[in-house]
C-alpha cells in the first residue's frame, strides 16, 4: 500500500536526530529514522491501526526532531512528568494520536507499542517499525 504524507519539512539538520539519541542512549532502526528525517510534523494516509489488544486507533502526526516543531517533538520526552516519564523510560516516542497518546519504539526490541497518556497502559501494534508502516489502514470511522 502507497502511503501518502501531509505537509512536512524535511530536517536539514540531522545530526538533531544524532543528538536526541546520545541524550535518551538509543539508536533509532534505519527506516525509523528516515521517516523522521523525511516526515517529521506530517500526517500519514491511511492513518489507522490496531494492536494486539485492540482496534480502530489513528495516528495524528509523525514527530519532528525539531526541538519545539509546534507539531510535536521527538525532545517533547524531556519535558514529560514524573510518572509519565517513569513509563516511557523503556519507550521513544515517534508519533502520537489525536488524544495525545503515544506510538512508541519499545528499546528492548525495537517492536511498535502504543501508550495511552491517561492510564499509562502499554499495547503491542507491531514486532518493527516498517511492519507497523504496512499495517495502516484506513479508519472505519471515515
Amino acid at each position: 500500500m502507497n502511503l501518502e504524507w501531509g505537509p512536512s519539512t524535511p530536517l536539514e539538520d540531522e545530526s538533531l536526530i544524532d543528538k536526541f539519541e546520545q541524550a535518551v542512549g538509543y539508536r533509532f532502526p534505519a527506516d525509523c529514522r528516515q521517516c523522521i528525517r523525511d516526515h517529521g510534523g506530517a500526517w500519514v494516509q491511511p492513518d489507522g491501526f490496531d494492536t494486539q489488544e485492540n482496534k480502530g486507533y489513528g495516528i495524528n502526526r509523525i514527530l519532528s526532531a525539531v526541538p519545539d516543531h509546534e507539531a510535536g517533538s521527538i525532545w517533547d520526552l524531556m519535558e514529560l512528568d514524573a510518572e509519565t516519564a517513569e513509563v516511557l523510560r523503556g519507550y521513544i516516542p515517534f508519533a502520537d494520536t489525536p488524544f495525545g497518546d503515544f506510538l512508541c519504539l519499545d528499546r528492548k526490541d525495537d517492536s511498535v507499542v502504543y501508550i495511552d497518556h491517561e492510564t499509562l497502559e502499554v499495547e503491542h501494534a507491531a514486532p518493527s517499525f516498517q511492519a507497523f508502516l504496512d499495517g495502516l489502514h484506513e479508519d472505519e470511522d471515515e
